[in-house]
């Protein structure tokens, strides 16, 4: 028997999976995420947490910057601090295998161009490899900023077992698909609805068609490559199924 979710909000925290899977669509052989992977397996994924630095106080005008809190001030130094205190704890692997903080928001109006603002806030978003590490990371970002921060969408880093039979088998069907290619067993950096499957108990990976530059200007996908990926599903289940 074959099930398939089709979610449509993956990129704004896969509700639609996770949603089916709380009410008892749970995989029983193994979950199959086709969302990246082309001629690969993906068996583990970095964890995702997002969380919102806000620096709060009495704003002004600019003429008289001593008379108020510059809130985008403080912001930007705490961030500063941050940045530098994270990179010093957190070294960049040669893998990149690793924790990973990155800032993807910054947001302060005062309302006019000479207004200093009651508020500004930025989003930093965590890429982690560690159960713990989301719970480490707002301690650090709290203790080194100093400003309030609130913890938002939280996912836990998922990884499968390699060497599962059903994983292995589904690597032995790329193989057959795609004579002579190599088909390599990898981890990645990015976050997928694979997560929603964490705790249901089977192996959760990924496989997916061909391209790349993902949500950058030259993003692509191939669409020759979806008949093989289609015809992909088809052998792996038919063999799984016996």
């Amino acid at each position: 028997s074959v099930g398939v979710i089709f979610g449509a909000d993956e990129e704004i925290g896969g509700l639609t999976t996770r949603w089916m899977v709380e009410r008892g669509y749970r995989p029983r052989k193994i979950a199959l995420v086709i969302d990246g992977g082309w001629k690969s397996v993906v068996y583990a994924q970095k964890g995702l947490t997002y969380y919102t630095v806000t620096a709060r106080g009495k704003g002004g005008h600019s003429a008289f910057p001593w008379e108020s809190d510059d809130n985008a001030t403080r912001l930007l130094l705490a961030y500063a601090r941050l940045r530098t205190a994270w990179d010093a704890a957190h070294p960049v692997t040669d893998d990149k295998w690793c924790d990973l903080l990155t800032l993807t928001q910054v947001k302060a109006d005062g309302g006019a161009l000479n207004r200093i603002p009651d508020e500004a806030s930025l989003v930093v978003n965590l890429r982690s490899t560690a159960l713990d590490s989301a719970d480490r990371t707002e301690r650090f970002i709290r203790e080194t900023t100093g400003l309030d921060v609130v913890r938002g969408e939280d996912s836990k880093p998922c990884q499968s077992d390699p060497n599962d039979p059903r994983v292995q088998l589904l690597r032995k069907c790329l193989q057959a698909r795609f004579p002579g290619a190599d088909i390599p067993l990898k981890r990645t950096m990015g976050a997928t609805d694979a997560r929603c499957f964490y705790d249901c108990g089977v192996p959760a990976v990924l496989t997916g068609i061909d391209g790349g530059g993902e949500h950058g200007p030259d993003e692509w996908a191939s669409v020759s490559s979806i008949g093989e990926a289609a015809a992909l599903l088809v052998d792996f289940a038919m063999v799984l199924g016996r």
